[in-house]
């Protein structure tokens, strides 16, 4: 007699719901089973779609191209991540998975990720020869935390926050006006 096969449990979408909480990825519900992937909230998608509306309208006939978080940014070789935009000014490989040479990246942070966003991401996106860009951008208020390569080509980093402010990146011909990052989303009187 052959051996007894477990069928995994469905799990409901309460189950799975509360069962992401804990979790550092995303993830989706496909058929009963959690399938490791991208998501996101609405005003989360909203600042990704606006930045990438934004970048790639300036970057329009120049060297660099927008990538979106399906394109990977190679820290090493066993580190690898997605960020949620990514600015490559490297030769476009077709078929390529990755970023031939990122530029810029743009973490929207979120209550799972915040941290890892932060903190160990920041520190493996600096430590790219090509990066000269890192905004991490919070959807509860307006506020950006700009790391930048300087002249000498150490690592700065600024914090702008309000509507009106804005970001220059030089280096690619890229501003980024908050209001215009985060247009179609609100925020209360107080942290405009």
């Amino acid at each position: 007699m052959g051996q007894e096969q477990l069928i995994p449990r469905l799990m409901s979408a309460d189950e799975f719901y509360a069962w992401l909480e804990s979790q550092s990825e995303r993830y989706e519900l496909v058929d009963g089973q959690p399938l490791l992937m991208a998501g996101a909230t609405i005003a989360h998608d909203t600042v990704v779609m606006n930045a990438s509306r934004l970048i790639g309208n300036q970057l329009l006939g120049k060297p660099c191209r927008p990538r979106s978080a399906d394109i990977a940014v190679k820290i090493s070789t066993h580190q690898v991540r997605y960020p949620d935009l990514s600015v490559d000014c490297g030769d476009p490989a077709g078929t390529s998975r990755e970023a031939a040479k990122p530029t810029l990246v743009i973490e929207v942070e979120s209550p799972s990720t915040g941290m890892v966003d932060a903190i160990d991401k920041l520190e493996e996106y600096k430590s790219l020869p090509s990066m000269q860009y890192i905004l991490l951008v919070s959807i509860k208020r307006p506020r950006v935390r700009f790391y930048f390569r300087n002249a000498a080509g150490a690592w700065d980093s600024q914090v702008i926050i309000g509507m009106e402010s804005q970001i220059e990146m030089p280096l690619i011909g890229v501003m980024l006006s908050l209001g215009d990052l985060y247009y179609d989303l609100s925020f209360d009187a107080g942290q405009k």
